[in-house]
């Protein structure tokens, strides 16, 4: 039974929003630092407390990563941009996270929590991009792809919501850690025969 792939349907959005980008000549390398730059914004806005001003910035973040990879094959059909896009968003992520803590301690527990969760996925996710073409996991990472989205969504909700982030982070944490563990468990199967 063949898994269902989202991505097949959110990649026709994310290319038609990405063509107007590609037209104007916006590449994907400068959409991805605009993105982070914005993530760095929105950690101060979080110390300062100005909680609607770091939901705004980290909607700029979230909207950037996700049309990285189909600007960066409109314009020119490299990978630089997917590239730079795979090492900046999940740092994008962390900052914010620790954007939460620096301007609260009291949720410096939660946010550890759910960094380590963010840490265990993309652990599980570069030993599968690493044996991917050996034992055919290269399927299940492109599934994987659109769930990048969710952990925007996650921290925009945090930044809407302040008083309830550590929640968020617990409750986004142990979410991390089962999809981490199903998608490792779901990769050893594959290792049967091999």
């Amino acid at each position: 039974m063949q898994r269902p792939n989202p991505a097949k349907h959110i990649e026709p959005v994310l290319t038609a929003l990405a063509t107007p980008l590609a037209k104007a000549g916006v590449s994907a390398p400068a959409l991805t630092l605009v993105g982070f730059a914005a993530a760095i914004g929105a950690v101060f806005a979080l110390r300062g407390d100005v909680h609607w001003a770091a939901f705004g910035l980290f909607a700029v973040t979230w909207l950037a990563g996700g049309l990285a990879a189909p600007l960066s094959m409109l314009t020119y059909g490299g990978k630089a941009g997917v590239f730079l896009d795979g090492a900046l968003m999940p740092l994008a992520s962390a900052a914010l996270v620790l954007g939460f803590a620096l301007a609260d301690p009291a949720r410096a527990l939660a946010a550890i929590f759910l960094l380590l969760a963010f840490a265990v996925v993309l652990a599980v996710l570069a030993a599968m991009a690493k044996i991917g073409a050996r034992v055919g996991t290269s399927g299940m990472l492109e599934a994987w792809g659109p769930r990048g989205w969710a952990t925007g969504a996650v921290l925009l909700l945090a930044c809407a919501l302040p008083e309830w982030f550590s929640i968020v982070a617990y409750a986004a944490g142990v979410m991390g850690f089962l999809a981490a563990g199903m998608l490792a468990a779901a990769t050893l199967a594959q290792f049967r025969g091999k």
